[in-house]
């Protein structure tokens, strides 16, 4: 008798065991399987030793363009869905911005504040590209049909609006500078490129975007570059690849040259322009820096895709 006894114990303790474990993924469902896709996203979290928020990024989502995306938090399923024409990383970082921008007026947007207290109850939360879309579709329209499909809980409209303002063509009067008011020199430091940059490089001027020159003063060759950010960040990012060559897109001829010679480069804001005439400035400066042809970018300027001459 207790050998019946104690041969029911252990099955109905094996058959608990099970129930209890059905129970918890029928009700962890969707954490369960996102969970096994984290490898696919971007981890957004708060860093202990800056208390900032920061989405963890790869050099790949550098290359990134022309993607709709989304913020999921992993265990209430809360999401965001967006799109953005410019590389996937450089939308990351508006939105890292903003996230840690509380007092300003889109930093107290639906998802920011809710993505704030998610973070801080250390609630899992990652940034994912969804599709890259073909350039000749309207991302408004495809962020629209997502949102209505989706229901994305952290969106606080229907879509087909962007940080970005739609570009001008052309600049609406001619530029007042083409020269940096102030230049931060490159160094080596324990092996690794550097920037000496002061508190000015990390000022905020709102509602304006910027175009930054990195110069090599040996030969003259130039790489000009745009964000609507505090450029100081854009900076740190080319550094970031100089430092790492086994990355990405870190064996472009600027970042060998910067590798080989970092101490001849410098960099610095050439021009401060209205965000919907960056694209429209960023090529004319290349324009007139001849930056494509006889300098170090690769194209006349965003969403100028024509090669650069062999």
């Amino acid at each position: 008798m207790s050998k019946i006894y104690f041969t029911f114990s252990i099955f109905f303790i094996l058959i608990m065991s099970i129930a209890k474990s059905c129970y918890t993924i029928r009700n962890k469902n969707f954490k369960s399987v996102v969970m096994s896709s984290i490898t696919k996203g971007y981890p957004v979290y708060i860093s202990p030793q800056s208390h900032r928020v920061h989405v963890s990024l790869t050099p790949h989502a550098w290359d990134k363009e022309n993607v709709a995306y989304e913020f999921q938090n992993l265990e209430t399923g809360d999401s965001y869905l967006g799109t953005t024409q410019r590389s996937f990383a450089e939308r990351m970082e508006e939105h890292e911005y903003n996230l840690n921008h509380p007092e300003q007026d889109r930093g107290q947007t639906k998802v920011y504040r809710v993505m704030r207290k998610a973070l801080h109850k250390k609630q899992p939360v990652v940034a994912r590209v969804l599709k890259e879309i073909p350039a000749a579709k309207n991302l408004s329209n495809i962020e629209k049909t997502l949102i209505a499909k989706r229901n994305p809980s952290m969106n606080s409209n229907k879509g087909g609006r962007s940080s970005k303002p739609p570009q001008k063509e052309e600049l609406s009067e001619p530029l007042s500078t083409t020269t940096p008011q102030k230049t931060y020199g490159l160094t080596t430091k324990a092996g690794k490129i550097s920037a000496e940059l002061t508190p000015s490089a990390k000022k905020v001027t709102k509602g304006v975007a910027h175009i930054y020159r990195y110069k090599d003063v040996k030969t003259g060759k130039c790489y000009v570059g745009q964000t609507i950010q505090v450029p100081h960040k854009r900076y740190l990012k080319h550094i970031s690849l100089a430092n790492n060559p086994e990355k990405n897109g870190a064996q472009r001829p600027f970042y060998k040259a910067m590798r080989t010679r970092p101490q001849d480069f410098n960099v610095g804001v050439i021009a401060q322009v209205r965000r919907d005439e960056v694209d429209a400035a960023e090529r004319e400066l290349i324009r007139l820096k001849d930056s494509c042809t006889n300098g170090y970018n690769g194209t006349h300027g965003h969403r100028k895709k024509e090669n650069k001459p062999a």
